[in-house]
């Protein structure tokens, strides 16, 4: 029935929700910067950029003499994925599904914001690599972005048509664009609230609320 499945990276293969809100503080620690305690909420890694570019301006600190402004914040953002890495964990049963999928001749691919060698060294990590036949990576990633032809590229990278391909996604603009390149999109979210659920069962083609759910339903519709 399915000859493919794609996975987003991060959020689905990873549990990396928490990972990502300690990572500026775990970056400042590191630096010698002190932040409010409580301060992890409100500071994720979409803003933690703009905290360094601050500091770095401010001459609160800097990782070299040599180094002029966009290179310190090139190197701040390197070594917080550098941190990611050492810390974050597959979600559960990811590693499992993924290796029943190849056992069972259906490719996976990753795609991911994540620059390919970064992408690979994380899924090397947490042993997922190996079943993995490409990684795929988009350069344009964000919460605006139409990812329809990023689906469709990696799609027929993988196979002839999208039809064949599953995408297993939890955020809701992902699964509108892969449904519109053409894929059948199956939800994961293990902690979700009940509007989320209720907003990605509309969106995506069916709704799971673990791996562990989604590989006994693969197990019945492959046997």
């Amino acid at each position: 029935m399915y000859r493919a499945f794609i996975f987003s990276m991060d959020g689905v293969l990873l549990d990396s929700e928490k990972v990502r809100i300690q990572l500026p503080r775990m970056l400042m620690e590191e630096m010698g910067i002190s932040l409010p305690g409580g301060a992890e909420p409100c500071l994720g890694v979409d803003r933690v950029h703009q905290m360094l570019l601050q500091i770095i301006r401010q001459g609160v600190w800097k990782p070299g003499t040599e180094m002029n402004l966009d290179a310190c914040v090139d190197w701040c953002h390197e070594r917080m994925l550098s941190l990611y890495g050492s810390v974050v964990k597959p979600k559960a049963g990811a590693l499992a599904f993924v290796r029943y999928l190849a056992r069972t001749g259906i490719s996976c691919c990753v795609l991911t914001a994540f620059k390919e060698t970064m992408a690979k060294k994380l899924l090397a990590d947490i042993e997922i690599l190996p079943h993995v036949g490409l990684v795929d990576s988009v350069d344009d990633f964000s919460q605006e972005s139409d990812w329809t032809e990023c689906y469709a590229r990696t799609a027929h990278k993988l196979v002839a048509s999208p039809k064949d391909c599953v995408v297993v996604e939890r955020a809701l603009p992902a699964m509108r664009s892969a449904k519109a390149a053409g894929c059948t999109v199956w939800g994961i979210e293990e902690s979700a609230q009940p509007d989320t659920v209720d907003a990605m069962r509309k969106v995506c083609n069916r709704y799971f609320s673990s791996f562990i759910q989604m590989q006994a339903h693969c197990m019945r519709i492959f046997a």
